[in-house]
């Protein structure tokens, strides 16, 4: 029997279906945003963790970035001068960043979420302290 030569790069195809991915509408994310918004103005108690919350779904949703990309920021990453994100590329080797705009409505969400937190733009402070995991709670 005789063997036939497969390149390196050929990759054997699932057989599977591929998933299906679902995405918000519109008026699911304006229904969550209020509904955080709600919370925290409701809640004398817990209103901190509802505006860190509403801060998270805000930068979540004007970065496209993945829930352990924003996990990871730091208050310096948030460039209030130049209203620019700097997000930690975490699919690759090593150390690489990107730059992307700040949307009006991030710089706002952020810029209130600093002033009520007592953070430091300029430190190296974590701006959401908590885990992937305590985010999935929160949403389920």
């Amino acid at each position: 029997m005789s063997m036939i030569p497969v390149p390196r790069n050929m990759k054997i195809q699932s057989m599977s279906p591929q998933m299906k991915i679902e995405f918000f509408t519109d008026e699911e994310i304006e229904g969550m945003k209020n509904y955080i918004q709600m919370q925290f103005k409701n809640s004398n108690k817990r209103s901190e963790i509802h505006r860190r919350y509403f801060a998270l779904v805000i930068t979540l949703l004007r970065t496209g970035c993945r829930i352990d990309e924003v996990l990871q920021l730091k208050a310096r990453d948030f460039s209030l001068e130049s209203n620019t994100v700097r997000l930690k590329t975490l699919k690759r080797r090593g150390e690489a960043f990107r730059v992307i705009p700040m949307h009006p409505e991030l710089r706002s969400a952020i810029l209130e979420y600093f002033l009520n937190s007592h953070i430091d733009p300029r430190s190296d402070e974590n701006v959401f302290k908590m885990t992937r995991q305590g985010v999935d709670k929160y949403f389920k």
